[in-house]
């Protein structure tokens, strides 16, 4: 089925900021309840930097791969009420950003330079001292997938955070952002690789049968209740990592500058490296079944530098104190 949307709109309709002419109004209810939504524009007082706000609906069963490209837009992916994808956008004559379906991909496509800001006005001005907001910044991009909808999600975006929550039977998913979060909560999916820079990354009851791979620079990560079918990598710098409840075919958690933390981790192999920062956290088992190599300079350590064992074991950090426990099961 042909996907409806702000792109169905005849080439000799009225523009979205125009009155409808007197004899539009023989559309059809279909066409009409689609565009009411994605016509709206973000009112304002003529303000340039207004934004129109549109949303493209599909069949799912029409669409295996969305793929999303933002700059200076949060965008949130989440499950939707019936079998249709929705994605809601805002698009602007200088920042223009486009929805399709071809080849069974959705896209969003952004041919703008950057986001729009509002002119400067007094009023303006005081209300967003006052309310931390701004009176003419235009929401997030929202992606409305069904629960069971099968497939990949990119998502490519600058300076906006990503959401990802309560969707269990993805593919792949790829996202990559900077200067913002990324936070993925209750997802199932093939693999799940999650980048940014100048921000967190967090992973909540997500699980993979392949891999799981977060990285970030000068960013925490931290997560939760998670496992891979194969490894899973966590890497940043200048931030922390906190694992709590991990599962992985091999676990690999890699920073500088800041401390590792894990609790209630199960895997093959184990590596946590760091410098200038303590790592700390409790292993399963007894410390015989690893085969250990650690080492810190300036440190305590509480591990042996060197022990034979099954499990491979590897604690690494620079100036900072080793300190990891056995509980034996």
């Amino acid at each position: 089925m042909k996907a409806r949307g702000e792109d169905d709109i005849p080439e000799d309709a009225a523009p979205a900021d125009a009155a409808p002419a007197a004899g539009d109004a023989g559309d059809d209810e279909d066409d009409a309840a689609d565009t009411a939504a994605g016509d709206d524009e973000k009112q304002g007082s003529g303000d340039p930097a207004v934004y129109t706000k549109k949303e493209f609906v599909c069949d799912a069963a029409d669409v295996t791969a969305v793929s999303l490209s933002s700059n200076d837009f949060p965008v949130r992916v989440y499950p939707s009420a019936d079998d249709r994808i929705r994605l809601t956008y805002y698009t602007h004559p200088q920042d223009v950003y486009t929805a399709a379906v071809k080849d069974g991909v959705l896209t969003l496509t952004h041919t703008g330079r950057r986001r729009v800001r509002p002119t400067f006005s007094f009023f303006n001005s005081l209300f967003t001292l006052l309310s931390g907001k701004n009176g003419n910044v235009v929401e997030e991009i929202r992606l409305e997938l069904p629960a069971v909808w099968a497939g990949d999600v990119s998502i490519a975006s600058s300076n906006g955070r990503v959401a990802v929550d309560d969707l269990p039977a993805l593919k792949a998913v790829d996202i990559r952002t900077s200067n913002s979060a990324v936070n993925l909560n209750t997802v199932s999916a093939l693999r799940v690789r999650a980048a940014t820079s100048n921000g967190r990354v967090t992973a909540a009851n997500v699980q993979t049968v392949k891999e799981l791979n977060l990285s970030s620079s000068n960013g925490h990560i931290g997560v939760s209740g998670c496992s891979a079918g194969d490894e899973a990598v966590l890497h940043t710098s200048n931030g922390s990592i906190d694992i709590k409840s991990l599962t992985a075919a091999e676990i690999d958690a890699g920073t500088n500058n800041s401390a590792i933390r894990f609790e209630d981790v199960k895997a093959g192999s184990y590596s946590f490296n760091t410098s200038n920062g303590a790592v700390s956290g409790m292993m399963p088992g007894r410390q015989e079944d690893y085969d250990i190599r650690s080492h810190t300079s300036n440190g305590r350590n509480s591990l042996p530098e060197n022990a034979e064992g099954n499990t491979p074991l590897r604690v690494r950090t620079s100036n900072g104190a080793v300190s990891v426990t056995f509980q034996e099961q």
